[in-house]
C-alpha cells in the first residue's frame, strides 16, 4: 500500500515538472518574438510599402550592413592591437640602443665571442626588417630576444673579465713573468679596460724584461741579427703573444734567411767557375730550401745543367775523336749515339753521325764479301759491290782501312769480271743445253767460255731420261772447272 502511494507521488512531481518546463519555454519563445518584432518593425513596415518583387533585394543589402558593422568593429579591434604593439616595439628598441648598441659596435672588433656579437645585431636587424612589414608581433618578440642575449653577453663578459684580471694581477703579485703575460694579453682580448693595459704595462717594466730588452737594444744597434734573434726568442717564452716581437722574429728570420741565402749563392757560383759542379749543386740544394722559388737560385742551377751537358757531350765526342784517330768506326758511333742523345739538337753532331754511320755500312759489307766470296758469283751483288766501292770514295780521307778495303775489292771484282774457260765432257749424242744461256749442243768434249755465277747444264736425248746438273762458275776454282753432262738413262728398259 505504501509502495502504491509512494509511486504516485513520484509521477505527480514529474507531470508538474514538466508543465512548468512547458509554461517557462513558451514564456522564453514569447519574449523573443517581441523582441525581434520591436528589432525589425521598421523594415517590416517599410518592407510592407515596397512592392513584393523588391523585398528579396533589401534583405540582402540589410544583411550586408550587418556583415560590414562586424567587419568594422572587427577593423577597429585590429588596429588598437597593432598600434600598442608598433608603440611596444618602439619603446623596446629604445631601451635596446640606450643600453646595449654603443657597447655591441665597439665589443664588435674584438674577438671574445664574437659570434654571440653578430647573432644580437643579426636579431636586431631582423626585427627591424619585420617592424617595416608591420608585423609588429613578430617584431616585439625578436627584439625581446635580441636584448636577453645582449643582457646575458654582457653579464657573461663581466664575469670573464673580472676571473681573468683577478688572475693576472695574482701572477703579477707572484712574479710570475711568463703566466702573467699570457693571463692579461687573454684578458685584453676580453675587454681591454684603462685598468688592463696599465696592469700590462706594469708586467712589461718587471726587471726580468727589461735585461732582455736592453741586450735587445744593443744586438739591434749593432746589426747584430742572430744575437738578437737569441734575445727576442728569450723574451717571447715570457711573453709568448706579444705582436711586435713576434713580427720581430720574423723579420730577423727572413734577414738571417737573406743571409744564409746570398752566401750559399756566392760559394755556388764560385764552384760553378770552378767546374765544381756537383759542389754547386749541393750548395743550391740548401739554398732551394731556404727559398724554394727564388729567380736567382733556379737561374744558376739551369746554368750548372747546361755546363753539366756540355761537358757530358764534350767528353763523349772526345772519345769518339780518339776512336776515329784509331780508325775504329764502330766504337766511335757508339759514343757518337750517346752524345746525340744529350744534346738531341746539336747539328755537329748529327753530322759526325751521319758519315760514321755510312762509314760503317760501307765497311761492313764490304768485309762480309772478303769473308764469303762466293757472293760475288751473284751478278747484282758484284753491282752492289761497285757502288760501294764508288760511295767510299767519299770518305777516303776520314778512313784508311777503307781505303784499303775498297782497293782490295776492287782487284778482287777484275778477277770476277772476266769471261772464264769452262771443259765440258758428254756422249756425243746428248743435247746439251746452258739454261738462260744458250744450245752448246752435242759433243764428247767442248770448251765454252762463261762469266762468273751460277748456271745449269741440262742434257736430252731420244728415249732417254734428260738429266740436269747445277754448277759454278768461280775465279777462285780455276782449274777446276771440268763438267760432265749426259742423259744415258734410258725412259723404258
Amino acid at each position: 500500500m505504501k509502495n502504491t502511494l509512494d509511486s504516485e507521488l513520484e509521477s505527480a512531481k514529474q507531470q508538474t515538472k514538466k508543465k512548468l518546463l512547458i509554461v517557462i519555454s513558451f514564456f522564453l519563445l514569447s519574449l523573443t518574438a517581441v523582441i525581434i518584432y520591436l528589432f525589425f518593425i521598421d523594415d517590416i513596415v517599410s518592407s510592407i510599402s515596397q512592392p513584393q518583387k523588391n523585398t528579396t533585394k533589401e534583405k540582402v543589402l540589410f544583411k550586408s550592413k550587418i556583415v560590414e558593422v562586424k567587419e568594422s568593429n572587427s577593423e577597429n579591434l585590429n588596429d588598437k592591437n597593432d598600434e600598442y604593439l608598433k608603440l611596444q616595439y618602439e619603446k623596446k628598441l629604445e631601451e635596446f640602443e640606450k643600453n646595449f648598441a654603443n657597447k655591441l659596435a665597439i665589443d664588435n672588433s674584438k674577438k671574445w665571442k664574437k659570434n654571440v656579437i653578430q647573432e644580437i645585431i643579426r636579431y636586431k636587424n631582423d626585427s627591424l626588417n619585420l617592424y617595416s612589414q608591420k608585423l609588429y608581433k613578430s617584431a616585439v618578440d625578436i627584439i625581446n630576444k635580441a636584448s636577453l642575449l645582449a643582457k646575458n653577453y654582457f653579464s657573461e663578459l663581466k664575469e670573464a673579465y673580472d676571473r681573468s684580471f683577478k688572475i693576472s694581477t695574482q701572477y703579477f703579485k707572484e712574479r710570475n713573468v711568463k703566466s702573467a703575460a699570457e693571463s692579461i694579453a687573454e684578458t685584453i682580448l676580453i675587454n681591454e679596460t684603462k685598468e688592463a693595459r696599465e696592469l700590462k704595462r706594469k708586467i712589461l717594466k718587471l726587471p726580468e724584461i727589461i735585461d732582455i730588452e736592453q741586450v735587445l737594444s744593443s744586438a739591434r744597434g749593432s746589426d747584430n741579427f742572430k744575437k738578437e734573434l737569441i734575445e727576442i726568442e728569450k723574451i717571447l717564452v715570457l711573453l709568448a703573444n706579444n705582436k711586435s716581437y713576434i713580427q720581430r722574429k720574423k723579420f730577423l728570420d727572413r734577414k738571417i734567411k737573406s743571409k744564409r741565402l746570398d752566401l750559399l749563392l756566392e760559394k755556388a757560383h764560385q764552384s760553378f767557375e770552378n767546374d765544381s759542379f756537383s759542389e754547386a749543386k749541393k750548395l743550391l740544394k740548401r739554398a732551394k730550401i731556404i727559398s724554394p722559388n727564388n729567380v736567382d737560385v733556379n737561374n744558376l742551377k739551369i746554368k750548372i745543367t747546361g755546363a753539366e751537358l756540355n761537358r757530358d757531350v764534350n767528353e763523349l765526342l772526345k772519345k769518339a775523336d780518339n776512336h776515329k784517330i784509331a780508325d775504329q768506326w764502330k766504337e766511335r758511333l757508339i759514343f757518337l749515339k750517346k752524345a746525340n742523345t744529350l744534346d738531341k739538337e746539336n747539328d755537329f753532331i748529327k753530322s759526325e753521325l751521319t758519315v760514321t754511320k755510312n762509314v760503317v755500312r760501307i765497311k761492313s759489307e764490304m768485309v762480309s764479301v772478303l769473308e764469303d766470296r762466293t757472293k760475288l758469283l751473284v751478278k747484282k751483288n758484284r753491282e752492289k759491290l761497285r757502288m760501294l766501292i764508288k760511295e767510299s770514295d767519299k770518305f777516303k780521307d776520314q778512313s784508311k782501312s777503307l781505303v784499303f778495303l775498297a782497293k782490295d775489292l776492287e782487284g778482287i771484282l777484275k778477277d770476277y769480271s772476266f769471261k772464264l774457260k769452262v771443259q765440258l765432257s758428254s756422249d756425243g749424242k746428248s743435247k746439251v743445253i746452258v739454261r738462260r744461256v744458250g744450245i752448246v749442243g752435242s759433243f764428247e768434249s767442248k770448251v765454252i767460255q762463261l762469266d762468273a755465277g751460277y748456271y745449269t747444264l741440262e742434257a736430252s736425248r731420244p728415249e732417254f731420261k734428260s738429266k740436269s746438273l747445277d754448277i759454278s762458275v768461280d775465279p777462285q776454282k780455276i782449274n777446276n772447272l771440268l763438267f760432265d753432262i749426259r742423259a744415258d738413262e734410258r725412259i723404258y728398259q
